[in-house]
């Protein structure tokens, strides 16, 4: 007997639409949000997937489903990675990340297993006259997303710490 299945694969593109557009048009601004989360103990003593559950719940609780994408969390041996694709400003994310910082404080189980770092990065979007279609913008930005997770993921294996949300302003 042989047993099948299908795994769902992830569009990246179709993920941000509602982070970056609204109503078929391109937002005025949109910035990403990243939490890093470090084990304070080696991964698997402690009930590590529950606290890892626990943040990313508590990330979907801190914005707005309409406005603001939670992406699966990229997690590797040293470092779990969660990013927010937000339609803010430079100051809306920092109003955002700001939330996100004190709800982590709170979590007394988070702060008992983990370090966090949460950090935050307008992307550079198309001047409107300059503007080539949504469609090509949104994929730019899923690019540049992978780019970034990828890199983490390399610097992580190399021991340097930190994500580079940077990748995405031009």
């Amino acid at each position: 007997s042989i047993f099948s299945f299908t795994l769902p694969l992830l569009s990246l593109p179709k993920l941000l639409l509602p982070a970056v557009t609204h109503n078929g048009e391109l937002r005025a601004a949109i910035s990403l949000i990243a939490v890093e989360l470090t084990p304070r103990v080696m991964p698997g003593i402690g009930d590590w997937n529950a606290v890892r559950q626990a943040c990313a719940e508590l990330l979907r609780l801190c914005t707005l489903p309409d406005k603001d994408v939670v992406l699966p969390a990229l997690d590797t041996d040293q470092v779990e990675t969660l990013v927010i694709v937000a339609a803010a400003d430079a100051y809306g994310a920092t109003i955002l990340a700001d939330r996100i910082r004190e709800q982590l404080r709170r979590y007394n189980d988070l702060n008992a297993m983990a370090t966090f770092h949460v950090s935050t990065v307008p992307v550079s979007l198309p001047s409107p006259e300059d503007q080539p279609s949504v469609e090509k913008v949104v994929q730019e930005i899923a690019d540049g997303i992978s780019q970034m997770l990828m890199g983490a993921v390399l610097r992580q294996r190399r021991g340097s710490p930190g994500t580079d949300v940077a990748v995405l302003s031009n």
